[in-house]
């Protein structure tokens, strides 16, 4: 891809509230709700060969979240067709450029959570329970180098939160509470001393969106309240362990936010997202705490997806104001990128998605104070999660299939590094064999001839002294 540049692509199938996250040099987008059905559809897009493939889900879903570290990524959680949430659990491993599917449970079964990675371990935090509409304080934590699932608790039971991680902290804010009210709840955990701790956002607000670029982790937009939608960007800087905040160019909840590495280092991307029922296509890219420049995408949408791989912010899917999307934009950039016109086109969603509208309106507290106050930790009950073992093959893995832990996967056919350097050293050493042949042969053949011709000379003196005198 041209750096500085946009381009387009498609989904397989349209879709909105779908979930992103990268693995290796591919790009996976998972589930998601399309026309009166929820899809099990996942889209794979490879940075290194910039080719899209297919798979899919052990279960339909949408409003599941995602999480990757190293070579693992995890779909967790979501609602089913059958207006139920799932416990199920979908884990890739990238083993030798294919993947290896297994699948698993959550202690609870919830849609709208929240996740992210913090070193081995995976945080699966918050949601709601479809069937009887509780919010859940649950956080399951899986360990991919164990293989094992734990549970512990959030302060404040709440869904429609958002999650991000910086250095050995991992950090869940926002969402919505009893009652659709949101929430302005901050819980930390660190890894590094194995507790918990909370903090205020300076507006309280559910459909937010998170990411980190370095130490400072962002929280951008989101639902204040009946009417309210939020510009809002509190960020939280793990060096200070102070919070700051700016403004997006513009008001919105339900967008999206995914952290692109280029020359520059880091840059934090916010796109999509909508205000009542109008979608829009703003996109604030945030270099630092103090740069920041805009750009707009293709189609004006909201309930979208992001995630980066390599030099590639991909934003996929959503919900549009003829239905569901399956527009891709792409954005590829080893440079500041040109600032553009901010002016994003609203449009009216005949059938919006449902939106809460509690009453309360909540106080906004310019500049929040975070609090220390460290809050106990459960003890964590390990269940065993089995390991998947690789079985290679040559093509890119079909689904998991069954209840139980099924493993399937494939790996690349080339040849291996010592296969190449053991035909290249023999083919070394048989030339040099036949070098040094011809060489000897020369040689002997040479020292041949001038033994045969000393043969001749002493054959013909000896016959010249044989003949007599006269």
């Amino acid at each position: 891809m041209a750096q500085n540049e946009w381009s387009t692509a498609e989904l397989s199938v349209a879709r909105s509230s779908l979930a992103a996250t990268s693995v290796g040099n591919v790009a996976i987008f998972a589930g998601g709700q399309t026309d009166g059905n929820y899809s099990k559809a996942v889209d794979l897009y490879d940075s290194s060969s910039g080719r899209w493939s297919t798979a899919e889900l052990s279960v339909a879903r949408r409003g599941l979240a995602a999480t990757s570290h190293e070579n693992v990524a995890i779909f967790a959680g979501g609602e089913t067709d059958d207006s139920a949430t799932s416990k199920a659990v979908d884990l890739y491993l990238y083993y030798r450029s294919s993947f290896v599917w297994s699948t698993g449970e959550l202690s609870v079964a919830r849609k709208d959570l929240a996740a992210t990675f913090v070193g081995y371990v995976a945080f699966f935090a918050g949601g709601q329970s479809q069937t009887d509409g509780d919010f859940s304080k649950v956080v399951d934590l899986y360990d991919s180098s164990l293989f094992r699932w734990s549970a512990t608790e959030l302060s404040v039971a709440r869904s429609a939160l958002a999650a991000t991680s910086i250095g050995n902290k991992a950090i869940f804010a926002g969402g919505q509470t009893v009652g659709y009210q949101p929430s302005k709840v901050v819980d930390l955990y660190d890894k590094s001393s194995g507790q918990w701790s909370i903090a205020e956002l300076s507006v309280a607000r559910s459909n937010l969106a998170a990411t980190s670029v370095g130490f400072v982790a962002f929280f951008a937009g989101g639902y204040c309240s009946a009417g309210c939608w939020s510009s809002t960007l509190d960020m939280y800087s793990d060096i200070t362990e102070r919070w700051s905040t700016a403004e997006l160019s513009v008001a919105r909840g339900f967008l999206v936010a995914t952290t692109l590495v280029n020359v520059l280092g880091k840059v934090a991307l916010f796109a999509g997202g909508r205000i009542s029922n109008m979608h829009l296509n703003a996109v604030d890219l945030y270099y630092s705490q103090t740069s920041m420049t805009t750009a707009l995408l293709t189609v004006n949408r909201s309930v979208l997806a992001a995630t980066s791989v390599g030099n590639v912010t991909i934003f996929a899917g959503g919900q549009t104001v003829a239905g569901y999307s399956k527009a891709v934009d792409l954005y590829g950039t080893s440079r500041l990128p040109p600032s553009s016109t901010m002016t994003p086109t609203p449009t009216t969603t005949p059938t919006p998605t449902p939106t809460p509208t509690p009453t309360p309106t909540p106080t906004t507290t310019p500049t929040p104070t975070p609090t220390t106050t460290p809050t106990p930790t459960l003890t964590p009950t390990s269940t065993p999660f089995l390991t998947p073992t690789p079985t290679p093959t040559s093509t890119l893995p079909s689904s998991p299939s069954g209840p139980s832990l099924a493993v399937t996967g494939s790996s690349s056919g080339a040849a291996s590094p010592g296969v190449i350097a053991g035909s290249v050293i023999g083919v070394v050493c048989f030339v040099g064999l036949v070098v040094a042949v011809i060489y000897y042969r020369t040689r002997l053949l040479t020292a041949w001839r001038k033994l045969r011709g000393v043969n001749q000379d002493s054959a013909k003196q000896s016959q010249d002294s044989a003949v007599p005198m006269v």
